[in-house]
């Protein structure tokens, strides 16, 4: 029988303001129903960081990332269809983790997957960046395609060290997983000084889109979700956003 993913609940209260005054944390839900269509997932892992020699604490990302957003409000330019969405996410909590970044990877895929087959769209709060490949073995548990496209400094598809993956090697193992569910890469926001030039060869030897952040303009960052195909799962990178 397949184990399966274990959740902790995240533990980040929501604020408490008055009724007028609605936060983000007072809306969005702490169980699903039958009108939940976003499910957030904490994936509190940095394993990958420590492998790839970078400095360790993402794990701690899930939490810091709930505090900021619960305090935040509803968009008071068009606070109803927000309340409406926020009203349709459920926080399902973190991921537990183990240490053992492959089979931590594994059973978020899993959880992943899940929130597919339940038409429901993930929102993966990370950790590190190998949690982007536990996110795209979702799609592969699921039996789904998928296009990725990631907003980072760095490419991000460095070889695996001796044989695993870390940090910076998520989009490498995607583009090369052997269930071929990796349709295409896009990764935008480079900096120049921070990728290197094999890297470089690498994503366009696959056919994948470059973009280095001073191509980015509101108008070529529109294009890329005007263009970008339906079944995408796109990455944000802190050192872009």
């Amino acid at each position: 029988m397949r184990e399966r993913p274990q959740f902790e609940p995240s533990g980040v209260a929501p604020p408490d303001t008055l009724q007028q005054d609605p936060r983000v944390g007072q809306l969005v839900r702490q169980q699903p129903d039958d009108e939940t269509r976003v499910t957030l997932i904490g994936f509190p892992s940095d394993e990958g960081v420590r492998r790839n020699g970078g400095r360790v604490g993402a794990a701690a990302g899930p939490r810091a990332l709930r505090e900021a957003l619960w305090r935040l409000t509803p968009d008071a330019r068009n606070p109803e269809v927000h309340r409406a969405l926020l009203e349709r996410c459920w926080d399902r909590g973190d991921l537990t983790v183990t240490g053992d970044l492959e089979r931590d990877q594994e059973m978020l895929g899993l959880a992943v997957a899940e929130e597919l087959r339940q038409e429901r769209r993930p929102i993966v709060l990370g950790g590190g960046h190998e949690t982007t490949l536990g996110h795209f073995l979702g799609y592969v548990h699921a039996g789904r395609d998928v296009h990725l496209l990631n907003w980072d400094a760095h490419a991000d598809v460095r070889p695996p060290i001796e044989g695993r993956g870390h940090s910076g090697s998520p989009f490498r193992q995607a583009i090369e997983h052997s269930s071929g569910r990796c349709r295409s890469y896009t990764v935008a926001g480079l900096l120049p000084w921070s990728v290197a030039e094999g890297h470089l060869e690498f994503v366009d030897a696959q056919g994948g889109v470059v973009l280095f952040r001073q191509e980015l303009t509101e108008r070529t960052i529109d294009a890329l979700y005007a263009t970008a195909p339906r079944d995408r799962l796109v990455s944000f990178d802190l050192d872009a956003v």
